[in-house]
């Protein structure tokens, strides 16, 4: 009987919902990490060197799992950038990306994995984040068929190349940074399909082209910065229809044409930089519609007319005069 009531008990035990027991990581994610590891010529924070052992959810430092599956959904190794609040103070060199993502020691193992493509290494991946960085080389197609990514955070390191088309495959996709990097040709029409986006910054890169349409519907979305590259043409109507939109920097391109009336629709903007661009023509009146505005910059073009009187008080950025220098 009494063995039966220590059998009894430790089932009970087992069977009890909720338990806080630490996941266990799934084999394909551990491998897939472990193939991102042997790709990293330098780390110069040692915390790679918590990646050991059998069970990357447990003390694998920037790795978190999800309790129930023991599937990694979460890579933050971000560097001491700007912004940065990870690992502070200590860089972090990552070059050689093209190895890391594509390939069977990456994240994607797809040649071993076409008949379950749900098998392969950190597809639940929700936050992929490597900020700050040395990393190098392409961004490869394989990030796009990571559908369950909610933010790509990649800004801050010296990718080269074009943005791959496949990463409008990211329907669940939030937040989308891969600026400060030396990424070229045009941005793809594709970003057209993240309709849960709400931060997309392209800035500081070298890319070139149109800024495509927004077609759709962008509920979300509140931040867009494409400023300092070497975008041209004219700034879409599709992008002043969203009137969830907070913040627009498309400063410091090869922006042609004029102001668009309907800059007038974006209710809930709170900064506009159009500066250092070449744009023509007279200063929409609408522009005065923008009652949330404190930061505007048309400096730079060949723009002319006067600001609506509405703008005389209330605008930090007006203030010193150099809105339309």
């Amino acid at each position: 009987m009494g063995i039966m009531k220590w059998v009894r008990f430790v089932f009970l035990i087992l069977a009890v919902p909720g338990c806080l027991c630490k996941p266990w990581c799934a084999e394909t994610d551990r491998v897939s990490l472990l193939g991102f590891k042997s790709n990293i010529l330098s780390d110069t924070t040692g915390i790679l060197d918590s990646w050991v052992g059998e069970n990357c959810c447990e003390d694998w430092e920037g790795v978190k799992c999800d309790q129930s599956t023991g599937r990694v959904t979460s890579l933050v190794l971000q560097g001491p950038g700007e912004d940065s609040a990870v690992h502070e103070g200590h860089p972090v060199a990552f070059p050689g990306w093209a190895g890391v993502l594509g390939g069977s020691a990456g994240f994607w193992d797809e040649a071993h994995h076409r008949d379950d493509p749900e098998q392969a290494g950190l597809t639940r991946l929700t936050q992929l984040v490597l900020q700050d960085n040395s990393l190098e080389g392409n961004v490869p197609d394989v990030v796009g068929r990571i559908t369950s990514l909610e933010g790509l955070l990649l800004s801050g390191n010296s990718f080269t190349g074009q943005i791959p088309r496949t990463l409008g495959n990211l329907r669940n996709v939030q937040q989308l940074s891969l600026s400060k990097n030396l990424l070229d040709g045009p941005i793809p029409p594709v970003f057209g399909s993240l309709q849960r986006l709400q931060f997309l910054d392209l800035s500081s890169n070298l890319l070139s082209g149109g800024i495509p349409e927004f077609p759709g519907r962008f509920p979300n979305l509140t931040n867009v910065d494409l400023s300092d590259n070497k975008l041209s043409g004219p700034i879409p109507i599709s992008l002043l229809g969203i009137s969830s939109i907070s913040a627009i920097s498309l400063s410091r391109n090869q922006l042609t044409g004029g102001i668009p009336v309907q800059v007038g629709n974006l209710k809930s903007v709170s900064k506009l930089d159009l500066g250092n661009n070449r744009l023509v023509g007279q200063i929409p009146a609408s522009i005065g519609n923008l009652q949330s505005l404190w930061y505007l910059n048309l400096s730079r073009n060949g723009l002319s007319g006067n600001l609506p009187d509405s703008f005389d008080f209330g605008i930090p950025s007006l203030s010193d005069g150099s809105v339309l220098q």
